[in-house]
């Protein structure tokens, strides 16, 4: 789902992660309490934060410096998260008028790509970009060696380059680091003595521009990122702050792991429509035959696409990958050449419908393939599409290079998944990706790529297990008579079963020894694996049968979810009715009554501004030779603090100040601005005009959340006066035909339980985001709650309400924010049991209390068809098994 804005619900959540988490920096100063505060918010548990040691050249990264990841799978858009986070880092950590952000990607290929999409004003991007940010510049590296003071201080200004540019040691990293005349002007403050004490000349160089500014650091693929020499070329800079993007965070390097502060699941990808799944897996041992079934499907899903363009106006010109292998003297290979030869004398395909791109064959450059003129429907490379690439009309990957040797699938896999214009499609086979490759069978082929996936694109490995499906089946598995599911190989030889030992027989449900065909079921351990995998000599056949036995372990039964039968949960909702018309209750204009800001102001209305400090990192980067090296200047720090603003301001100009960078449309203009005004006229009695004018920045958010927490107040008010009956235009109702209904094809669990499989009344299938231990190891009483209830005869089913997930969860409306409860229960009686678990250190706070009262009221207003219950502690069990009763 998306916002009013069209942002998907899972990148507001990662951005206002990173809100809460850099507010926290500000707040506390240290990134690493903020770091353990917020994901102990957000989990339950605080993860560690690790700092980025002393480097190798004897410096550290400045101490106040956040260096966080944010983990977006493959698909997820993370261009787009990054060119939205400059607008939080503005809010919440810029002390000047317009962001610098230096945005580093790793290849040349993604870095024309990003500058590309940044300067094209009608591309996505820049759009965003300028939504945020207002006026924006973008440099490609070696044009910021011209950049001038007054873009610096009048835009936004985006610098994109490879990390590698930055690197003293080639060409370019020179020139970022030598003495430019064009750049003089960013240094005319600086006090000529200062300068003169340079022996060779002050360096007036993009690297100390950089320095001077302390640019937010965006690092686009952050895991290729992460050696010990990009991370002085960070240090260098003191950035303000760091963020990296990346599927595949690095976790388990010794010094320098990513503190990952959010991660996003392929679910709630799939949720929001940003990636095609399942892939429909099709394995064939031939190369003709895997060739002319994917030519096949492309074919069928071409027509698909103009049924679908006759229904709602979407064009799609399915595009079919191929993957070739690369050119061996050892051995004859199935070349790109092979390949395209195939299509054309073969299959007969026109010209102009096939590209290809390689190393040394560009055919895809300066190409649009999203153009409805474009002819392409076949684009054939080897490995050249893996960096830099995007086509949303990419649906079908053929691989003919065989899955065991070196030139594996995996690396384009990624490049079929994503979703034509982030949207479901009418035609029910254009919301899946297709994958057709070279092997025996398609067990093995699955396990593999599923294996590939979890490494290269970022996926959860519980969630990879589900991604593959066998082209004409629902899932990947076949069920015999009773129901037992199991799964039937092929194997490269024959094995005698009656030797395997009696207690790992009963997995084997049939054998056919003339075929060499084993079928196997049940749920056979690590042992039982071993045991199998000894009654057969080959690889090919150990692998085959390692991989039957990782797919029998997925699941034990097949359609016990009452989401995969399709039945239907729902529940009341609480809506308002507001002169005979009814409304949900988060449609809240009617609540935006007047309201004003106390004037004059309150003690808590008059902020207070802490002790300035000199720059700690101030100093200039100068280059000795062919090396590097950092001159700390605590006096050049003592200077920047002591800059007089150029501007002649006056108390009239901050208050215009405020009232512009201060949202504030619920407001009257002369009453913001009165009460902006009153503001400052209390604070100047202790701090002068001068110094509130420089730390504008941090009285500007002091005040923007004081005017929230007045806000939050008013409505408060006015919120509970409706909801409980003192409001005479207002009536409340529940049901009255308006319901929440459960999607049962979609749950977008930012994280599953690991232990869903013990659970057997859930309404999906896995269990989201319920933690089951503490850090100390025992359980958590949360998941004993889950248990409790799932043990009730009186449940029929019941979920895991997952958190701020409106499309997908049920929800109150409190009067700041929607309340998602921990549990929503389906009584076999018909009625619906909602309960939310508060620990005891939880239940008596104000946020508890409101959640209570608005669940009872819930309640007692849906004429007995839902109860509610706040439960707090173990000892309060009771009190849910006495209300089905």
């Amino acid at each position: 789902m998306s916002d009013r804005y069209g942002h998907k619900t899972y990148q507001n959540e990662v951005l206002e992660t990173l809100r809460q988490y850099w507010r926290a920096c500000r707040e506390s100063g240290d990134p690493e309490t903020a770091f353990m505060q917020v994901t102990e918010k957000m989990h339950g548990i605080s993860h560690p934060y690790n700092k980025v040691q002393r480097l190798e050249n004897g410096t550290e990264m400045p101490q106040d410096m956040p260096f966080v990841c944010l983990r977006v799978p493959t698909g997820g858009g993370k261009t787009v998260i990054g060119a939205r986070a400059i607008r939080v880092f503005k809010d919440e950590l810029l002390n000047e008028e317009k962001p610098l952000v230096l945005w580093l990607v790793p290849s040349e290929a993604i870095k024309t790509q990003t500058v590309k999409q940044m300067k094209d004003l009608s591309h996505p991007i820049r759009r965003i970009l300028e939504e945020e940010l207002g006026e924006v510049e973008i440099f490609d590296g070696p044009e910021a060696l011209g950049i001038q003071p007054s873009i610096i201080a009048g835009k936004a200004t985006v610098i994109v380059s490879t990390i590698q540019a930055y690197r003293v040691e080639v060409t370019d990293g020179r020139k970022v680091y030598g003495n430019n005349g064009q750049l003089m002007g960013h240094f005319d403050h600086i006090p000529l003595e200062l300068k003169n004490s340079f022996p060779q000349g002050f360096p007036h160089s993009l690297a100390n521009v950089l320095r001077m500014h302390r640019p937010l650091v965006v690092v686009d693929e952050a895991h290729n990122a992460r050696s010990e020499l990009s991370l002085q070329v960070l240090e260098r800079f003191q950035p303000r702050a760091i963020v990296e993007l990346t599927a595949t965070p690095i976790t388990d390097a010794k010094d320098t792991p990513s503190n990952v502060l959010h991660s996003v699941s392929a679910m709630q990808l799939k949720a929001e429509k940003m990636i095609k799944l399942p892939v429909v897996l099709v394995a064939e041992s031939g190369f003709k035959e895997v060739v002319a079934a994917a030519i096949a499907m492309r074919g069928d899903l071409e027509k698909e696409a103009e049924m679908e363009r006759n229904e709602t106006g979407e064009y799609i010109r399915p595009i079919l990958l191929f993957q070739g292998e690369p050119h061996s003297k050892e051995r004859e290979t199935l070349t790109v050449e092979v390949i395209e030869k195939a299509l054309r004398e073969e299959h007969y395909i026109p010209e102009a419908q096939i590209v290809v791109h390689t190393g040394d064959e560009k055919g895809l450059k300066g190409l649009d393939l999203n153009a409805e003129s474009c002819a392409v429907r076949y684009v054939v490379t080897q490995s050249a599409l893996k960096e830099g690439w995007d086509c949303p009309f990419a649906y079908v990957l053929c691989s003919v290079a065989n899955l065991s040797s070196t030139t594996a699938v995996e690396q384009m896999l990624g490049r079929v998944l994503r979703m034509p214009n982030a949207k479901e499609k009418k035609r029910e086979a254009l919301n899946k990706a297709y994958a057709f490759v070279r092997s025996p069978h398609f067990y093995l082929a699955a396990n593999l790529l599923r294996d590939q996936l979890v490494k290269k694109s970022g996926y959860d490995k519980k969630e990879a297990r589900e991604f593959f499906v066998q082209r004409g089946k629902q899932s990947a598995f076949d069920l015999e008579a009773g129901g037992q599911r199991s799964v039937t190989v092929n194997l490269p030889e024959g094995l005698s079963v009656e030797a395997l030992p009696a207690a790992m027989q009963k997995h084997v449900l049939k054998y056919d020894g003339t075929r060499q065909v084993i079928t196997l079921t049940g749920k056979p351990d690590s042992k039982a694996l071993k045991i199998l995998q000894s009654a057969v000599q080959s690889e090919e056949a150990k692998e085959l049968i390692k991989a039957a036995v990782d797919q029998l372990a997925t699941q034990e039964t097949i359609m016990t979810s009452p989401a995969e039968r399709q039945e239907r949960f729902a529940v009341p909702q609480m809506m308002l009715e507001l002169g005979g018309k009814v409304i949900s209750t988060d449609e809240g204009s009617w609540l935006e009554t007047e309201w004003r800001p106390p004037l004059p102001p309150k003690t808590d209305d008059v902020p207070t501004l802490a002790d300035a400090k000199a720059e700690e990192n101030a100093g200039i980067i100068d280059v000795e030779g062919d090396k590097v090296i950092t001159r700390r200047l605590p006096e050049l720090g003592a200077q920047l603090r002591l800059i007089e603003v150029r501007e002649n301001w006056s108390e009239v100009k901050l208050v215009s100040w405020l009232d512009r960078n201060i949202p504030h449309d619920d407001l009257e203009a002369d009453v913001a601005r009165a009460w902006f005004n009153a503001v400052i006229n209390e604070v100047q009695k202790q701090v002068p005009l001068g110094r509130l004018v420089r730390e504008r920045f941090e009285l500007r958010r002091k005040l923007e959340a004081r005017l929230a927490t007045l806000r939050k107040e008013a409505r408060r008010g006015e919120y509970q006066m409706a909801l409980f009956g003192q409001h005479s235009l207002v009536k409340l109702r529940v049901g009255c035909g308006y319901e929440f209904v459960y999607d049962p094809n979609s749950y977008p669990a930012k994280s599953v339980c690991p232990r869903s499989s013990e659970f057997v009344k859930h309404y999906y299938e896995k269990v989201g985001e319920l933690e089951c231990e503490t850090e100390k190891g025992t359980i958590k009483e949360e998941f004993l709650c889950a248990q409790f209830i799932d043990g009730l005869p009186e449940v029929k089913w019941w979920v895991r309400n997952l958190d701020k997930q409106e499309a997908h969860s049920f929800w109150l409306q409190t009067s700041t924010d929607r309340f998602y409860p921990d549990f929503v229960i389906q009584l076999h009686n018909g009625r619906v049991l909602v309960v939310e678990y508060k620990g005891k250190d939880r239940s008596t706070n104000d946020d508890s209390e409101e959640k209570e009262l608005l669940g009872k009221l819930w309640a007692d207003h849906s004429e007995e068809r839902c109860l509610f219950l706040m439960v707090s502690g173990l000892n309060e069990f009771d009190k849910i098994n006495a209300s089905v009763k």
